[in-house]
């Protein structure tokens, strides 16, 4: 069967399209041209969620975790929530309305989130120790309210006299985690006022809203508190009416209960708080597939996840801010915990006998994350089709629930284009035959002539470093097929599995394996091509499960910008006898990034070598050598799609244009040398790949594309005397002279 979906692009301002074939199979057209209206891209999917604060204060996990999510780059991780955070706060003096309060554990958690980019969706639950808000009367007595007030103010104060005004306006404040339990819902609902007061009383600005409940309970408590707010008098103010900035709600399962949950969300603040329905935004706070976190799936795991975490994207955008004009703040899908691979985590964690020695590597959700962060600004809405339609029923694996291919279509007012196009059966990891498809991708009306084809990917053999553990010996899948109706099984059994079925723990070889393969891959390398006529046709298979992201760019004027704050720590509890550095850095302004280059070097003027084989755009980077290795120097420094160079920078802030280079540490790597005017390239893999040539000041001098290893006469190919810099598949830079 065939289907011929036609939606569009124009070279106006970027935009979204979003289209929707009905389930598949084979044969799929995605025809584009990006000439409809043209909105903004809502970016609510920038949230995850992971354990208690408490906790985490005292946490390597947490540490790792954080910056790991905060190096997901352009904002596409950018806020996380965690539970109990006014716990980590001491109190005294609770008998009066002004008690004091230590706020040390809470400041170390919050200055590890803001010193990696992210900013708290904060829970005001539960409360300083020894002052729990379950234990006051909201109702019936003025101190009690006015204790919580002022709690709430001094905390707010607390962080914008910390990190700045304009910082905390940008945080996120809500009222509980999952309390419709939590006693009088009167009580509970005035504490809700108490809260906004005491914010309002530290900024006017701050945003804040409630209530955190499931729909477990038919959405009852999410109702009477919205109705709550927008009828009763609030004590604070003497007035009827309390705004509230968003309402907050769980909706747990497949992509269509959280759709339908939403939908829910909008129906009733239309028809029963109508003073609310122009402004409130909807946080869907953990809209995971199956309530659980630590409970193992196998289809957390690989790219079955992937593709949920980006159907859960596009569903949100189709039904939702499209076709009921919601507008999202966050749909978090609370999947940042810290387990082994199949826990709803971003990263996979790895112990050691003692709880505080780990390694953690990415799995391939992060990377969906990483995906989205290359969509554009513009989005557009698909006319002239059919509505999509949903699976239907209360089962989780309800009528409908078939492999279905779907689309979403962005551009930049630059006019970068990019792609996103995932295949996707919720709770799946295997497929027949059927379920996988072809696609013919045409984009028409493209506004350049020449671009750069950049084809990323997520599937059993694409940024899937499961798969790499699995073919070192680790244990097999625990199970295939239809995933969801595998019993779920304690964390421990997990673990007793992989230890009775493989290496648990690799070796330092084995590590240093899976962090070259842990990042966002390409399908192939990044290739020029020409746009005839301002159409361009692309072909590709889209394996059930899979994700792939399509971008499509012209050149811009300029090579990267520098990179700023670069800065490097010690970590000291890993799990190999290794030297552990984690190295960071705030990103380049550009989503046409190749990769960035981690330069180390022993001696702050020697020589440097690139050490992350891997190319990645995000901006933490963990490198692991030697403990005899002195703790070195780094730089780091952005390569374009064009292997056009940034400058490096270092850790003093200082940006060169020209570092003295090595080569890399893996065999496997390309690399080359010069004798006198010939270049000898090193292909061991013969695999297509680019030499770039750049002079002294980062110019492109020459560009060669080679399959196979080669020596390339510098002289015939007109390279005057000088210095030169040189660059094989993004990797090895190089510097070189030629001598006259």
């Amino acid at each position: 069967m065939k289907y011929n979906r036609q939606i569009a692009l124009i070279p106006a301002l970027f935009t979204l399209a979003l289209f929707s074939p009905p389930a598949i199979a084979e044969d799929i057209s995605i025809n584009v041209d990006f000439s409809e209206e043209i909105s903004p891209v809502n970016r609510f999917w920038r949230c995850t969620g992971h354990k208690d604060g408490p906790y985490e204060a005292k946490s390597k996990q947490y540490w790792i975790n954080t910056m790991y999510i905060g190096g997901v780059p352009h904002n596409s991780m950018e806020y996380l929530r965690l539970h109990n955070l006014p716990h980590t706060v001491k109190a005294d003096n609770l008998a009066s309305t002004t008690p004091t309060f230590d706020w040390s554990g809470l400041d170390a958690v919050l200055d590890q989130m803001v010193d990696n980019g992210l900013r708290p969706n904060f829970e005001l639950m539960g409360g300083p120790q020894g002052m729990s808000w379950r234990d006051l009367d909201f109702i019936n007595s003025e101190q009690d309210r006015a204790r919580w007030k002022y709690f709430v103010s001094s905390l707010a104060k607390r962080y914008i006299d910390r990190y700045g005004v304009e910082e905390v306006r940008k945080w996120v404040f809500e009222t509980e985690n999952e309390c419709g339990p939590c006693g009088d819902a009167r009580n509970m609902a005035i504490k809700g006022m108490a809260d906004r007061a005491g914010l309002m009383e530290a900024d006017s600005q701050l945003v804040y809203g409630g209530p955190g409940r499931s729909g477990s309970d038919g959405n009852g408590f999410v109702q009477y508190f919205l109705s709550f707010f927008h009828d009763s008098l609030n004590p604070f103010t003497g007035e009827v009416g309390t705004e509230l900035d968003f309402v907050e709600y769980h909706a747990k399962g497949p992509y269509w209960w959280a759709v339908q949950d939403a939908k829910d969300q909008l129906t009733y603040i239309r028809s029963e708080c109508p003073d609310f329905a122009s402004a409130i935004q909807l946080v869907d706070d953990e809209s995971d597939p199956v309530a659980g976190h630590g409970f193992p799936y196998a289809w957390r795991i690989g790219p079955t996840y992937a593709a949920m975490v980006a159907c859960r994207v596009w569903a949100s955008h189709t039904f939702i801010e499209e076709a009921e004009n919601g507008n999202y703040l966050f749909m978090n899908q609370d999947n940042a915990f810290v387990h082994s691979w199949p826990g709803r985590s971003l990263v996979c964690r790895f112990r050691g006998q003692n709880e505080d020695h780990l390694e953690m590597i990415k799995k391939t959700s992060i990377n969906t994350y990483e995906m989205l962060s290359l969509l554009g600004d513009r989005r557009i809405e698909a006319g002239g089709y059919e509505s999509p339609s949903l699976p239907t029923g209360s089962d989780k694996n309800g009528s409908g629930n078939v492999a279905r291919v779907e689309a979403m279509a962005t551009r930049d007012s630059d006019g970068r284009i990019a792609v996103l196009a995932f295949n996707n059966r919720e709770y799946y990891i295997s497929s027949t035959p059927d379920d996988d498809a072809t696609v013919t991708l045409t984009i028409g009306n493209v506004p350049f002539d020449k671009g750069m084809l950049v084809q990323y990917r997520i599937d059993e053999t694409h940024s899937n470093v499961f798969r790499v553990w699995q073919e070192m010996g680790g244990p097999v899948e625990p199970v295939t097929g239809e995933v969801y109706t595998h019993v779920r099984e304690s964390k421990d059994h997990w673990e007793t599995f992989v230890s009775n079925q493989g290496p648990y723990n690799p070796t330092a070889e084995q590590f240093h394996e899976m962090r070259d393969r842990m990042e966002l891959e390409t399908m192939e390398a990044p290739r020029e091509v020409t746009i005839a006529k301002g159409t361009f046709d692309l072909t590709f298979d889209l394996a059930m499960p899979s994700v792939a992201l399509i971008v499509l760019a012209p050149k811009p004027a300029d090579a990267p910008g520098a990179v700023t704050n670069v800065r490097s720590d010690i970590f000291d509890r890993g799990i190999t006898d290794e030297r552990h550095t984690f190295v960071r850095w705030n990103e380049v302004a550009s989503k046409y990034i190749k990769t960035y280059e981690i330069l180390w070097s022993p001696t702050e003027n020697g020589d440097y070598t690139r050490v992350n084989n891997a190319d990645f755009f995000s901006t933490t980077f963990l490198h692991v050598h030697p403990a005899s290795d002195p703790v070195g120097y780094y730089k780091v420094r952005a390569v374009d799609y064009w292997g056009r160079l940034g400058p490096a920078v270092g850790e003093d802030g200082q940006a060169t244009q020209s570092v003295s280079f090595t080569g890399t540490r893996s065999t496997d790597i390309p690399s080359f040398k010069v004798n006198g005017t010939v270049l000898t390239v090193n292909n061991p893999l013969k695999r297509d790949m680019e030499v770039i040539i750049n002079d002294a000041r980062g110019k492109i001098v020459q560009s060669i594309r080679l399959s196979n290893h080669a020596s390339i006469d510098l002289n015939a190919r007109g390279l005057s005397a000088g210095v030169y810099y040189c660059s094989v598949a993004g990797r090895d830079i190089r510097k070189f002279s030629i001598i006259r």
